[in-house]
């Protein structure tokens, strides 16, 4: 069950195994159903998951009611409504289970009493903010300056994966395109 949270860790900074069995007592396994929300925009998250097996994904609503999706965490790493759980003010948007998962959730005290007494789990967080603050800057950058296509081929370049495991309708949300200029681009370009 801890497996993959150890080699996440393990993987990015020297920790000894006493630091990794404290590390693992601070986490509860969770298991959830396909479209299980997570976390409501508006309410403050409280916990932190690791996914362990399935795929989660970020998404805020916006003012004409469309579903935007902002990110996915998949198998292997951290990923829920960043901000709110930093600041613990309400979130803008929902975290929803798009398959079954199978989750490791930290509570925030204990998030940062890891944060703050184990310099693996230390360097952990740090990695989890360049790395929101990478995806960010890509996502906004990048979508910005490419046209539908481009985007798409960034997917296809970049997360192919993407397109076997999440819906047309939530991938285009992604890519900031409509079902069918998705459906369209995937005849086009696309060759499994």
């Amino acid at each position: 069950m801890f497996d993959q949270l150890c080699d996440y860790i393990q993987c990015r900074h020297p920790v000894t195994a006493a630091e990794l069995a404290d590390i693992c007592l601070h986490f509860t396994p969770c298991q959830a159903p396909k479209g299980t929300l997570l976390v409501y925009e508006g309410a403050i998250c409280q916990q932190y998951p690791f996914v362990n097996q399935g795929a989660l994904r970020m998404y805020f609503v916006d003012r004409n009611g469309h579903e935007q999706t902002r990110y996915f965490a998949l198998e292997g790493s951290f990923g829920s409504a960043l901000a709110s759980f930093i600041y613990e003010e309400p979130a803008v948007e929902f975290v929803e289970a798009l398959e079954p998962v199978s989750l490791l959730l930290i509570r925030r005290p204990a998030f940062y009493h890891l944060v703050d007494t184990v310099p693996a789990f230390a360097f952990v967080y740090r990695e989890i903010l360049e790395q929101a603050y990478r995806a960010s800057v890509k996502r906004i950058g990048s979508f910005m300056a490419m046209d539908a296509r481009q985007r798409f081929e960034w997917v296809l370049a970049n997360q192919p994966h993407l397109l076997q495991r999440v819906s047309g309708r939530i991938l285009a949300s992604y890519l900031d395109m409509t079902p069918e200029t998705l459906s369209r681009l995937k005849k086009e370009v696309w060759n499994p």
